[in-house]
Formats: structure tokens, sequence, C-alpha cells
């Protein structure tokens, strides 16, 4: 079990996930609708006698009053003592008594009555670096044939970025670019700060914030920068002791004994890393 604070990752608290660890928040209302407000409404329609399972409305467009809500101090207390009556016998001092029958019947048409069922239906979504799958490489590379840019020009554009709230936005505005790509296609050779500021008018305050990827990236480049900004947002993220991966589930994070380690840093040596590591932030 892992306790809920406020060092936990928000995507634990989001509908991102049906499996692993970010799950919770659709497990929670999967159970709140099912298992709670709709077994209780189906129960109490069993008790009072009523036919059908009665009306049944999605999740999306529920509103505070349809669903069983109350708060004892403020709804259910002031009840008990309108229905609570006193009486005074010779000997027996005071004497306390309850309409239960009429209490059952205002609780029934104040909180229950005409609730209608919950239809669970989830309405996911997925983070702008979850839609960068394999599939859509392929799409791209169809559009507009992909090279890379160089490892220098990589580099230098990283160091440009001096901190996360530019890898993101550099990485939210691939996005769009990205997106319009694969809807209308375009020029290999065009510039993509042309392309964003010329062709979909995108606000000067919002691009590629690097001064050498305004002047070299172009359509045909789209991969490659993603891929560099990518790399370097895990970079910084181990950097500041955070972990790049903390959306993975904890199968893939075995530690490597020592010979598979010394082997593993002995084929890095052999192989170009910058392309492996382009394939293994696709594979993430």
């Amino acid at each position: 079990l892992r306790v809920v604070n406020f060092d936990t990752p928000i995507a634990f608290l989001l509908p991102t996930a049906t499996v692993g660890r970010r799950c919770c928040a659709v497990s929670l209302v999967d159970y709140l609708i099912n298992y709670v407000h709709n077994k209780f409404v189906a129960l109490c329609r069993n008790l009072l006698g009523l036919e059908g399972s009665g009306p049944v409305i999605e999740m999306n467009e529920v509103t505070h009053a349809q669903l069983i809500s109350y708060d004892f101090e403020r709804d259910l207390f002031p009840l008990l003592l309108v229905h609570r009556s006193y009486s005074f016998g010779v000997g027996k001092g005071l004497n306390v008594s309850y309409d239960f029958a009429a209490l059952e019947r205002q609780i029934i048409d104040q909180f229950l009555a005409g609730k209608p069922r919950i239809q669970f239906k989830l309405n996911d979504f997925s983070f702008c670096d979850s839609t960068y799958t394999t599939a859509l490489f392929a799409r791209l590379e169809q559009k507009i044939p992909q090279e890379r840019l160089s490892p220098a020009i990589a580099r230098r554009i990283a160091s440009e970025l001096r901190d996360m709230t530019d890898i993101f936005g550099v990485l939210s505005v691939l996005d769009v670019l990205v997106g319009f790509i694969l809807s209308t296609g375009g020029q290999k050779e065009t510039l993509m700060h042309d392309y964003l500021h010329k062709m979909l008018k995108m606000p000067e305050d919002r691009g590629l914030v690097s001064a050498m990827a305004r002047q070299y990236c172009r359509l045909k480049h789209a991969l490659s920068l993603w891929r560099t900004l990518t790399i370097e947002k895990g970079r910084r993220l181990v950097l500041s002791n955070r972990d790049p991966f903390d959306d993975f589930s904890e199968v893939f994070k075995i530690d490597m004994d020592d010979d598979l380690k010394r082997r593993f840093v002995e084929w890095l040596r052999k192989i170009d890393l910058d392309a492996f590591m382009g394939e293994l932030v696709e594979l993430a």
C-alpha cells in the first residue's frame, strides 16, 4: 500500500489509466458510483416496492442535487428534533419518543426520492508526452520523412532551454505542430519557426524558445527535436533526484546485478548512444 500525501505525483489522482498505480482515481469513482450510490438506490427502490430500476443519468451530467448527500448536523439532526416529543408521567419523569414513521417518510422524500442511478463512463485523457507513440511517429514519417539533428546542434538547443518550464513549453508547441503536420502535411525544408508563426499564426511569446532551434530546426526535424527535449527532460529530472519513469510499473525497475551493469556499460560504448536514447524515449 502507498499513502497519498503532498509528495505523491498528481498522476495518481487523474483518470489516466485503468491498470497500475495511476488507476486510483478511476477505482475510487467506480466504487463510489457502483458499489455505494447505485447499490443503495437499488436497495431503497426494492424496500419501497418500486418497479423497475429507475432513472439513469450519465456520470458527466450528474449534479449535486442528484446525489444522495447529507450532513448529520445540518440535515438529519434537525429532523430528529422535529419528530421528537416529550411527555411526563407521574413517578416516571420525562419520557422522550420519536415518530419514526413520519421521520422515515421525510428522509425518503428529502434525500432518496427520485435519485437516479449513475452510469459510470470514464472520460479518459492523456498527457501530451503520452500521445507520441510508435504509430504516430510512423504517420509523421509518411507525411514528412524525418531526419536527425546533428549532435552538436541538439546539445546547443538543450543548453539554451534554461529550466523545465522552457522544455515543457516547447514540447507543448511541438504537440501542436505535429498535429497540424499530420492533418495538412507540409514541406520538409520549412523552418519550424516560420510554420508556427507565419502559417499557424502562433503568438510570438509562444514558440521554440531556443535561438538555435529557431535557426536550424525544420519540419523534417520534428521527431529529432522531440527526442532531444525528452532526453533533456529526463536528464534534468535525474539531476534533481526525481524519477523520470515514475509512471512505470515497479516490474521494470529491478536493479541490475554488478555483472549485468558491467556488460551493459561495455555495450553502450560500442553503439551510437544518441540513436539508442532516441529509441528508448519512444518506447517510454
